[in-house]
This record gives C-alpha cells, structure tokens and sequence, in this order.
C-alpha cells in the first residue's frame, strides 16, 4: 500500500467531499433481534445493490449473511463488523466496510473509525493499524439529522449524541499503489474505501 498517498493533504477529504460518498455508504442498524446492511442514509435507508465478497464477523468469528440479515444481535457487548466490494463505474474496486457498535476501542477493518473509550463519542481514524487524521466524517441519524464533523489538532472528532437515535458516521479513503486492493491484486492500483460506524445512543 502507497501509505504516503493515502496521507497527502487533502486525500481523506476529497474522497469524502467528491464522490458523494453518503448515498454510497453501506450500513449496519438492528432489525430486531437481527442485523441488517442498509444503503444510503440512516432516514431513507435502500437494499444495496449487488455484491461481492461479503463477509461478516463478531470477535474474530465468522457470521452468517442472508439476504442482507446477519445472524447476530444487536445487544451484544462486542462490536459485529462487516465487508463487502463491487466494482466501480471507472472499474476500480470498491470496498465497503461496516461497523455496528463503539464497545470496541480497537480497529479490525483496515479504515475504521474506533471509539477512544467503550461507548465514548470521540473517535479517531485507524488506517491499517495505524492512527491517520480524520480529515472529515460525515454523519447522518435516523432523525434526519446530518452533521460534518471536523478533526482536532490530535486528529480526532467528537460526535454530539443529543438525541435518541440511529446514528451513523462515515469516511472515504482513495488508495493508490500496487497494493491497493485488499489481497494485494496486482490488477488494480487504486481502490477506494468507505468506512461506516453505526451505534443507537439513547435508545
């Protein structure tokens, strides 16, 4: 991975600001004693259009991905994760990687947003392990509710919670370098990824 690429000024935020990433995001929200991914926003959510290696987990264990449901409840104390990829419009790779719950203050994906402690609204960017700037997080509620939260000199957002809700935050990263693409495919040299965190607060 072109580590240097991913960190130039401005590369976080031109992903998010360019690709009209909120109507491209895909999301995890409880569907009641279930998971299910969602695409768009969290107020006019849709079924996601066709995928392709769909995976999901909880704890480092696989779970199961039926017509959009994972086996998985949303009361757990651990965080359940999901990945998925399609090709894009101009033929690059797309991987989606999704998050339900902040319990968690370690990242497994390789772009998530992680909580700075369990259940806590200041987040920071890991980037293949790694602590990146946030640049900008987009955030969106089941309320309708939308917000662009811009980072601190640490790097990092604090999301308010004024309300009950589904709440869902999202970034956009652009990858370049040979490999960019999850498995090191030699195929493509850029891959965009978009990461969601999604949590009910209040509820």
């Amino acid at each position: 991975m072109n580590f240097r690429n991913l960190l130039r000024a401005g590369c976080l935020a031109l992903a998010v600001c360019s690709t009209g990433a909120a109507a491209d995001a895909l999301w995890l929200a409880p569907a009641g004693t279930t998971l299910r991914l969602h695409a768009g926003v969290p107020d006019a959510p849709r079924t996601p259009d066709a995928l392709e290696a769909v995976q999901a987990s909880r704890a480092g264990e696989p779970l199961t991905v039926a017509s959009g449901a994972l086996a998985a409840s949303p009361a757990a104390s651990v965080d359940t994760r999901l990945s998925a990829r399609r090709l894009g419009p101009d033929g690059e790779p797309v991987i989606y990687l999704a998050r339900f719950g902040r319990n968690e203050t370690e990242a497994r994906n390789a772009l998530e947003l992680v909580p700075t402690e369990a259940g806590g609204n200041r987040f920071v960017l890991i980037w293949q392990g790694r602590v990146v700037p946030a640049s900008k997080v987009l955030v969106s509620t089941s309320a309708g509710w939308r917000r662009t939260l811009l980072p601190a000199t640490d790097g990092s957002v604090t999301l308010p919670t004024p309300f009950p809700a589904l709440y869902v935050l999202e970034i956009a990263a652009r990858a370049s370098g040979p490999a960019a693409a999850p498995g090191d495919d030699p195929r493509y040299a850029n891959a965009r990824y978009v990461a969601t965190l999604s949590f009910e607060a209040g509820r």
